[in-house]
């Protein structure tokens, strides 16, 4: 159980980094947007256009990233509590029996 703990320990570390690194991508896209208004050549206006669209793009990764690695995070949650059921079945049918047989003694 503790490894599923720190495996859903380091996605959740991977979602705040990839989420960081997606509001600099936004943040950077905006700065480019805004030379795009400022370019006055059409061969710059290309360049900015084609930065823009490969930053979209980027963007659109780190987000399809973001919700496969909450997938994954949320299966590992399912994992833990499914664990967790399981050692509370074990634990309560291994202390009946302790007092079924400490029954069994006494009588």
């Amino acid at each position: 159980m503790t490894k599923l703990t720190e495996e859903d320990t380091e996605l959740a570390d991977e979602i705040v980094k990839l989420t960081q690194e997606k509001k600099k991508k936004a943040k950077t896209l905006k700065a480019i947007k805004k030379n795009f208004t400022a370019a006055t050549t059409p061969e710059q206006r290309l360049e900015t256009a084609e930065k823009i669209d490969s930053l979209q793009k980027d963007i659109v990764n780190t987000e399809q990233k973001i919700l496969t690695t909450q997938s994954k995070s949320t299966t590992t949650r399912e994992r833990i509590v499914t664990t967790q059921t399981t050692v509370t079945t074990y634990t309560t049918i291994y202390t009946t029996s302790v007092q079924e047989v400490k029954r069994a003694e006494t009588q």
